[in-house]
């Protein structure tokens, strides 16, 4: 993910995955902008669940490490499967 003001304007990710504590700091701090820009993301934590979750942000998936190999793959084909038509 681009830092703000080193491409974060000009660029947008098809999907993200943010773990919550990185050594940089939290990837909360992106995560509204991403949902702002229709942008699909996953957390991937060693935290649980809920831990410092924003309610906007309650409808992404939460893979809580340690994980299979499969699970993350399937989480992120999910959020890559075009939304169902309103009939």
């Amino acid at each position: 993910m681009p830092r703000r003001g080193n491409g974060w304007n000009t660029t947008s990710p098809d999907l993200a995955v943010l773990d919550i504590m990185i050594k940089d700091g939290a990837s909360l701090d992106v995560a509204p902008e991403l949902k702002r820009r229709g942008i699909p993301l996953a957390f991937y934590s060693s935290l649980p669940p809920k831990a410092g979750r924003p309610p906007e942000l309650r409808d992404a998936p939460w893979l809580e490490k340690p994980v299979s190999r499969e699970t993350p793959a399937q989480a992120l084909y999910r959020l890559l499967e075009p939304a169902p038509r309103p009939s």
